[in-house]
């Protein structure tokens, strides 16, 4: 009963900006050891990941300073925190 078909409809279109990520679930390691993950924006400084790490695992029993050695991987081929390894001194 219908007058059109779907034949003629036009395709949907899309907004490559949509498809693009906000924020990322970076890994927190301490020792090589998983402890805790960190939800952050994709756009995030080296320092303010280092200040995050500190900040969220005060409130656990692993405790970091800034002082300890922060290693960051990151996404293939991008700026994108994945995994953050601490190493306690």
């Amino acid at each position: 009963g219908h007058t059109e078909s779907i034949a003629y409809v036009p395709w949907p279109s899309f907004d490559p900006e949509l498809l693009k990520l906000q924020n990322t679930t970076v890994v927190i390691q301490v020792m090589g050891k998983k402890r805790a993950t960190l939800e952050v924006a994709v756009d995030i400084s080296p320092e303010e990941l280092k200040s995050a790490v500190v900040k969220i695992m005060a409130e656990t029993d692993f405790k970091v300073a800034l002082t300890d050695r922060f290693i960051t991987v990151n996404q293939a081929g991008t700026s994108i925190p994945k995994l953050v390894n601490v190493i306690t001194n």
